[in-house]
C-alpha cells in the first residue's frame, strides 16, 4: 500500500470509529492522523500543531508503528500519551500519565490570570503561585507572557513535578518558574512570601 492510499484508509477508520470527546475538538480525525504520522516519523507534535503537517512518505517500520499508533488511539488511549505533546495557549508542551492533559477550559484560567496580572502590574516584578501544577501548563504560560513574572508552582505528585519540570526545561523557562513538591500552599511557607503574592492559580 503506498503512503495514500494509507493516509486515505486510515482517515475513513479514524472518520468511522474515533470517538472526540467534546472539549477535544482540536483532535479531530484529521489532525489526529497527521499527528500520528509526525510521530511515526519520529517528530512527535500535538494535534493543534498536526494541522499544518504535510504527511511525509513512511517505511514499512513507520507505517506499522503508525498502524500501532492508531489502534492504541482507537482502543481509547488519549492522543495526547501516545503523541506526549500537548498545546496550551499555543505552548507545546510534554504531555503524558504523570498530569491531567491540558485542558481548553484551563486556557481560561490561565488566560484571566495573565489578564489581571498585565492589567495590575506594569513593569514590575509579580509573585505568582500556581497550586496543583500538573503538567506546569498554567505557570508556563503565566511565565512565558508576564515578563515580570516570577511563578512558584508545586503540586502533590513528585511524578508531575518531575512532567513540569521537562516542560520547563523544554521552554527555556527555569528561570522564571520555581517548582516544588508538596500539598497546596504548603510548600510555599517556607519561602517566605507573605504579602508578596499577586495571584494564586
Amino acid at each position: 500500500m503506498n503512503n495514500q492510499e494509507l493516509y486515505d484508509s486510515l482517515l475513513v477508520e479514524l472518520s468511522e470509529k474515533l470517538n472526540i470527546l467534546p472539549d477535544k475538538p482540536e483532535e479531530a480525525p484529521e489532525n489526529t492522523l497527521k499527528a500520528l504520522w509526525s510521530l511515526a516519523k519520529g517528530k512527535p507534535v500535538s494535534a493543534e500543531r498536526a494541522r499544518d503537517y504535510v504527511p511525509e512518505s513512511l517505511t514499512d517500520k513507520e507505517q506499522e508503528k503508525l498502524k500501532g499508533c492508531i489502534q492504541s488511539r482507537l482502543a481509547g488511549v488519549p492522543l495526547a500519551h501516545i503523541s506526549e505533546r500537548q498545546c496550551f495557549l499555543g505552548l507545546e508542551l510534554l504531555a503524558g500519565p504523570e498530569a491531567l492533559i491540558p485542558r481548553k477550559e484551563t486556557e481560561l484560567l490561565a488566560s484571566t490570570a495573565i489578564d489581571v496580572l498585565r492589567e495590575r502590574i506594569s513593569g514590575e516584578l509579580a509573585h505568582v503561585i500556581d497550586v496543583c501544577t500538573g503538567a506546569g501548563n498554567v505557570a508556563m504560560a503565566i511565565a512565558s507572557q508576564i515578563e515580570h513574572a516570577k511563578v512558584y508552582a508545586a503540586d502533590i505528585s513528585e511524578d508531575a513535578v518531575v512532567l513540569a519540570r521537562r516542560n520547563c526545561e523544554l521552554l527555556g523557562l527555569c528561570d522564571r518558574v520555581q517548582l516544588h513538591s508538596g500539598d497546596l500552599l504548603e510548600p510555599f511557607r517556607e519561602l517566605q512570601l507573605n504579602n508578596k503574592v499577586d495571584i494564586i492559580t
